[in-house]
């Protein structure tokens, strides 16, 4: 029996990674969950574009592969917690996926992961009502919040995202 979420991030990323792929190819593709809560499409969109890099290039060094998946995913969410869970579920993917048994030896692979309001820090901060009454209510970001990198990555354009 499927559960009703893996339902659910299937038919969403059927409906929108896949075409994304097609479209854009998959050395060009970028995803982003603007809510990304403790990663669950995060690692949908890991594992499926990492078998995407496999069938494309079956000889290649799966570290490199998992370096090629890990850059074309994006995530932000207000709950620092949720953005901690969310790094290190897709760590623990990555290091599994690249054959690497001891954290200690995981290479320096990006993680594309920020605590932050997507409402706030959108493509142009400030220029949204709620945004605007948010930031004078709050005076700016939270201490917990990575304002900057929320804002670069929720300013760039994305193929895929939920």
């Amino acid at each position: 029996m499927v559960c009703s979420h893996i339902f659910v991030e299937e038919f969403i990323l059927d409906r929108t990674l896949d075409p994304a792929i097609q479209t854009f190819g998959l050395e060009k593709v970028k995803m982003i969950d603007p809510t990304c809560g403790s990663g669950h499409f995060l690692l949908g969109s890991f594992q499926r574009l990492l078998d995407r890099w496999f069938r494309q290039e079956p000889g290649a060094n799966p570290i490199e592969l998992v370096r090629r998946t890990l850059d074309a995913i994006h995530g932000v969410d207000l709950n620092p917690f949720a953005v901690a869970i969310a790094r290190f579920r897709l760590l623990v993917a990555a290091l599994r996926a690249g054959g690497i048994s001891r954290v200690r030896s995981a290479p320096a692979w990006p993680f594309h992961i920020y605590t932050g309001d997507s409402l706030l820090f959108g493509p142009e901060p400030g220029q949204m009502v709620a945004g605007d009454m948010l930031a004078e209510a709050t005076h700016g970001a939270y201490r917990t919040e990575d304002a900057e990198d929320a804002t670069r990555v929720l300013s760039q354009r994305y193929h895929g995202c939920r």
